[in-house]
């Protein structure tokens, strides 16, 4: 039932047992749920309705503002009220309360206080002096390391030039081809037929047209046709000239000397090594030497790295702070957005005139005077915080290369030996007298079909004049003009001379002639010269490469030493280090950190004080508090007034944007007509959501224009709920969502691309999404809270007129208050009414008592009568329509599931006649046509560097919500490991990862790392989505012994041993393991081997993946769950399983909210429309698993299992579209 309805029965079944005297004005309940008062109280007729009758015009946005900002007061005292009552109840959670206000995000005060000032200290010291504490020290180690970097500073120089060239002696093929292009050219030359079909037309009319344009010209019809013909040629050729040219091209190279690159570069590779040959000798001793040096590095490096969980708390914290109000997560203050401030406010709040009109009472201001010290430390805290995020961030750009250079040179102490293991060749200089002309022959050649090129391109844009076409049109329109006896000769040459554009059209054909003659005279389309001088100069090129040749068995050598490119990072990372020592960014980004972080230790003394403070709400007993602590709905209230109001704050900023956002709707026609000058898929995908938004914005205007319109101004009402009109027009407006950040930065760069107005008006762009981003426009979100609100602010009413002994009010005669019964007295000839309320100091009257209780009494047995048959027979009734959620069993939600996409398909059969009768195309059509508006690009995360050698597959990784491994000690080189954690409705967490490995030349073991992982996080389970081999090919290294009887398997200290091992159902393995670290204790996990989801398809029995489902829905702490790569199966897996888990607590099927979330938790999850089906169908086995299906229930299931032929759909779909009419 409405909550209106059991308002009207308890104000019903209260009348008949008060005691009967001057009735009181009429209650009535509005059918929006609010509260009015009855039309004989002229004095309580709103004022506001009044004037906008009289005068019906536009209201200015000073109106909006009175309104929102008194509205705001009624949500903080809401707010706080709440707060009180949650406290009292020993339900507000003391921490979350205090991180909310503020601003913390996950940040608690207690991991706060945990920070130790003497070791941030140490942290910052070890900051500053890292740059010189990586520095050699004595004199001998200095030389030795200035030796050794020497070393692989001329190394990586040689690399550079002759990275990818292979053995030079080897450069046969190559050398063939190349030599079989060059003959080629010299022998085809380039075809010019467009050029000189231009170059002929020229000709043609330099001939004939001083004869035409003469007074007493003698023309004949054969030159005017001869004209007609050569324009009609004329424009023919310059329409087709672009497609008819065709540039030289090499095979396989760009031009003549791209064709000898390889001999080239290692001719460069020669030339370096020439010049480093005495700086890239070392021995043994050295490399000893040198490594050792390198191991007191990495000791250095580690030291800053011991206190990056304070940074990382820091971040976060600051992080948080920075998020506006409709970016933030809020629980306990949705009245009180702007943190401490809007908590100071709620002394003054309880004191306002209109505030003390409506809820006339002084004992809210003594429940609120609790609040005064909180507030004051609120205040301190607010004051001493220094959240300067942007220096902040500075120290961490620093900060971030440490792990990562660590790790680099951590790496390197065992590749330094790569430096000597090839032997140096004796520097010789090698000649280049006679390969210098066969080189500048092939340069002669580049440069000619360079010109060609040129000119060509020259020719064509001449070609492109506008109006020469319509020029050469209406020039052969007047030829035509000639009749068959030749009777107008004279007449049609005179039109002729005297064409308008004559000169225009003379100018253009001469330009075109002096193009083409250049080209002809230059011979650029024959190269048989220079060819013929490079066949026969190979012997040159032969004896060059011969030479070079010496040099190719050390440079092969060079090439194959895989590690030396990881030395040359590290070493670039230490230097990079060392610099910082002179790097004034450096000193000032550590000085601005500094203050930070001492800032944040510096509230640690009134986050405790303020702590107890807010525990101490919990023992208040005053009557007053004992009053707010029976207002239990208190915090229902507090969050739809709270929301309420953010949504009308938003439509305020909205409306005071309206300019700015208005030009981003006006110029999306430049973004439309500019976007295909990017060519960054991303960049462009967003410019077209940006351009496909453009109605959506407009009509959010239009519909905050209405809305401003209505607002009239504020009128000091008697009550709270007499406000409610601003909330119910506050649900018409529109709102609109989008990446506003990223199409922003997308028009910034098609901003550079433009010039003139157009660069303007894109700037205006860019400068309106900035602002939308900044804005939370989604308003359509708020329509529950709005509507909401105004019951909310109903119930406010109530509780004040119920609880609260009025201060009396004087009324104009013949009218009564609109509270509880009270008996009238007069006062100055008027007649005055004191309400009934709680007062200790008065006796309360028994009747009433009574007849209170009586009617309670009778209301509540009619509640539970009620309730008992709508649960019942109607509780699918429940679910849907009650004002509290309802649990829905297993087998409503089942219908609810299908009954959403019946619907949908539905409309799609009607909308596609031809899918009738073909579930299978339905789905595949519903599903493609749900993805490509649904799917969106998680570009907006940062994405985290992996390290390749502990990683199986090159996969892109998010940085937010990866978990590291912690308290390995040295077992492991480094924290990183392959993974995200990805969370659910109901707060549960699966982390998913990509297959393990074992260790190998280049890469090392994670399996090891997988289960310290599970071990770190108390995992009860593991499970496998892939076998160790697919398609004949390894795509998983074992991890797990096969059976009980199998030997256990080790991997450095790790030994892993069956216990027991089961096989279910077909493609399910179930294994009980046991792992057990060195001396550490064992531990056991389940192990699921679950090979039935293929990369592609569907699998044909549901039963295995169900069964792991439900063990990971007992389970009480995150699982790991791989596949081999590229996330697609286990981004499958969960995205059902939220799908699920989402469905069974909103009873919505969300999915497009959990297509985004899996996607931003997990890179590459659900790539395409095809697993956006499958999830939906292993959502869907997941709800029939939980149902005793009855045949109807059964034909259903049977139905909609045709969300896994979304493959075989295709197929149907489009045979289907090729055959019109219903195929039933």
């Amino acid at each position: 039932m409405k909550i209106k309805t059991w308002i009207f029965l308890i104000s019903a079944i209260s009348a008949q047992s008060l005691p009967r005297g001057k009735e009181p004005p009429e209650i009535n309940s509005l059918e929006n749920g609010g509260w009015n008062y009855s039309t004989d109280a002229p004095h309580r007729t709103s004022a506001a309705v009044s004037f906008r009758r009289r005068f019906n015009r536009d209201v200015n946005d000073a109106n909006l503002e009175t309104h929102v900002s008194n509205l705001k007061m009624v949500a903080r005292i809401t707010n706080g009220m709440s707060i009180l009552a949650k406290s009292m109840h020993h339900s507000l959670e003391v921490e979350q309360f205090i991180s909310e206000v503020l601003r913390f995000g996950d940040i608690t005060p207690t991991q706060i206080d945990a920070l130790d000032g003497a070791k941030l200290n140490e942290f910052l010291n070890n900051l500053k002096t890292l740059p010189d504490d990586v520095m050699p020290t004595a004199a001998a180690s200095k030389d030795i390391v200035e030796k050794v970097e020497k070393v692989f500073d001329g190394l990586k120089k040689i690399l550079v030039e002759v990275d990818g060239v292979g053995d030079i002696r080897e450069w046969k093929e190559e050398k063939d081809h190349f030599l079989k292009e060059i003959e080629r050219l010299g022998k085809d030359g380039v075809p010019l037929a467009p050029i000189n079909t231009i170059h002929a037309v020229n000709g043609n009319w330099a001939d004939q047209s001083p004869e035409l344009l003469k007074n007493d010209s003698k023309s004949t019809r054969d030159d005017l046709k001869g004209i007609r013909d050569l324009f009609s040629r004329l424009k023919t050729k310059s329409q087709s000239f672009d497609a008819d040219t065709k540039f030289w091209s090499f095979a396989n190279f760009t031009n003549a000397v791209d064709g000898i690159s390889p001999v080239l570069k290692a001719a460069e590779g020669v030339e370096v090594y020439d010049k480093v040959f005495k700086t890239i000798k070392m021995d043994e001793k050295d490399e000893n030497d040198y490594v050792e040096y390198l191991k007191l590095v990495v000791s250095k490096l580690k030291g800053p790295l011991a206190r990056m969980d304070y940074v990382k708390i820091v971040s976060e914290l600051l992080t948080s702070r920075a998020k506006k109000v409709h970016q933030r997560r809020l629980r306990d203050t949705f009245g009180l957005s702007n943190g401490a401030a809007d908590f100071a406010s709620l002394s003054t709040d309880v004191e306002n005139p209109w505030i003390q009109k409506v809820i006339k009472t002084k004992s809210l201001k003594t429940s609120f005077s609790h609040f005064d010290r909180i507030s004051e430390l609120f205040t301190n805290i607010e004051q001493t915080f220094k959240g300067d995020l942007e220096g902040f961030k500075k120290m961490l750009h620093f900060l971030d290369s440490i792990p990562q250079i660590l790790a680099k040179v951590g790496l390197t102490k065992a590749d330094i030996h790569q430096a000597r293991n090839c032997n140096r060749p004796v520097a010789d200089d090698i000649k280049t007298d006679l390969f210098t002309p066969f080189y500048q022959s092939l340069e002669t050649i580049d440069d000619k079909l360079s010109g060609l090129k040129n000119e060509t391109q020259k020719l064509s844009t001449l070609l492109k004049t506008p109006g020469i076409a319509e020029m050469c049109d209406e020039v052969i329109a007047i030829c035509n003009e000639l009749k068959d006896d030749d009777s107008n000769l004279k007449d049609v040459l005179k039109k002729f001379r005297e064409y308008p554009k004559m000169k225009n059209l003379t100018a253009h054909i001469t330009e075109l002639k002096k193009v083409t003659s250049d080209i002809s005279s230059k011979q650029l389309d024959s190269y048989k010269t220079e060819t013929a001088n490079v066949v026969n100069n190979m012997k040159s090129l032969n004896d060059y490469q011969n030479r070079i040749g010496e040099y190719a068995t050390y440079f092969k050598c060079l090439q194959d030493q895989d590690k030396l490119k990881s030395v040359f990072k590290a070493l670039d990372g230490l230097n990079e280090i060392r610099g910082w020592s002179q790097n004034t960014d450096y000193s000032k980004a550590l000085s601005d950190g500094s203050g930070v972080m001492n800032g944040v230790i510096g509230v640690k003394g009134y986050l405790s004080e303020l702590k107890k403070s807010v525990e101490s709400l919990e023992q208040l007993d005053s009557p007053e508090a004992k009053m707010l602590k029976e207002f239990s709905s208190a915090s229902t209230h507090s969050e739809n007034i709270g929301k309420a109001v953010q949504a009308l704050d938003g439509m305020r900023l909205a409306l005071k944007n309206q300019a700015g956002i208005q030009k981003v709707v006006d110029n999306i026609p430049v973004v439309s007509s500019h976007k295909a000058q990017l060519t960054d898929t991303v960049d462009v995908a967003n410019l077209e959501k940006l351009v496909g938004s453009s109605s959506e914005i407009e009509v959010m205007l239009t519909s905050l224009g209405t809305f401003k319109k209505t607002v009239v101004p504020f009128v000091s009402t008697d009550t709270f709920a007499a406000q409610s009109e601003i909330f119910e027009n506050g649900k018409k407006v529109t709102g609109v969502t989008g990446g506003f950040s990223v199409m922003s930065e997308a028009v910034g760069k098609l901003k550079k691309t433009v010039k003139g107005q157009d660069a303007s008006k894109l700037n205006d762009v860019e400068d309106g999404l900035n602002t939308m981003d900044s804005l939370n426009l989604d308003f359509a979100s708020f329509k529950t809270d709005l509507d909401a609100s105004k019951k909310s602010l109903a119930e406010l009413d109530l509780f004040f007129a119920s609880n609260f002994k009025a201060s009396k009010v004087t009324l104009s005669p013949g009218n009564t208050p609109s509270g509880n019964q009270a008996n009238p007295t007069t006062l100055g000839g008027q007649q005055v009414w004191a309400t009934t309320g709680v007062d200790e100091k008065k006796e309360l009257n028994v009747d009433l008592l009574v007849g209170i209780a009586a009617g309670f009494l009778v209301l509540l047995l009619l509640v539970i009568l009620i309730h008992g048959l709508l649960h019942k027979y109607k509780r699918r009734w429940l679910v849907d329509h009650y004002c509290i959620k309802w649990k829905a069993t297993p087998e409503i939600l089942f219908d609810i599931y299908y009954e959403y996409f019946k619907r949908k398909f539905d409309a799609l059969r009607l909308d596609e006649t031809n899918l009738k009768g073909h579930m299978d195309a339905v789905v595949f059509k519903y599903f493609t046509s749900a993805y490509e508006t649904d799917k969106c690009d998680a570009i907006d995360f940062k994405k985290k560097d992996a390290i390749d050698s502990d990683c199986r597959y090159p996969t892109e990784l998010w940085a937010e919500n990866a978990p590291v491994l912690k308290g390995y000690d040295d077992r492991f080189e480094n924290n990183f490991f392959h993974a995200n954690m990805c969370s659910f409705y109901t707060r549960k967490e699966w982390m998913l990862t990509e297959a393990p490995q074992m260790k190998s030349a280049d890469k090392n073991c994670t399996i090891s790392k997988m289960f310290w992982m599970a071990k770190q996080n108390k995992t009860q389970s593991i499970v496998m989505l892939c076998d160790l081999k697919e398609k004949d090919k390894p795509v998983c290294d074992r991890y797990y012994p096969e059976t009980p009887e199998s030997e256990a398997l080790t991997f450095g200290d790790l030994t892993v041993r069956c216990h027991q091992m089961t096989k279910p159902c077909k493609g399910l393995e179930i294994r009980l393991l046991f792992a057990k670290f060195g001396d550490e204790e064992e531990f056991s996990v389940a192990h699921y081997k679950f090979t039935g989801l293929k990369i592609t398809g569907f699998p044909k029995s549901m039963a295995g993946l169900m069964q792991v489902y439900n063990a990971l829905e007992r389970d009480t702490q995150s699982p790991i769950i791989h596949c081999s790569k590229d996330n697609r199966r286990t981004g499958l897996f969960t995205f059902g399983a939220m799908l699920y888990d989402d469905f069974k607590k909103t009873q919505k099927v969300n999915l497009k909210t959990n297509l985004i979330k899996i996607r931003k938790l997990r890179v590459g999850s659900v790539p395409n429309a095809e697993d956006y089906s499958y999830g939906a169908r292993i959502c869907w086995e997941m709800l029939a698993s939980k149902v005793k299906l009855d045949d109807l229930r059964k034909q259903k299931y049977e139905a909609y299992k045709a969300m896994e032929l979304f493959a075989e759909g295709g197929t149907t779909y489009y045979r289907l579209m090729k055959t019109p009419g219903d195929q039933n």
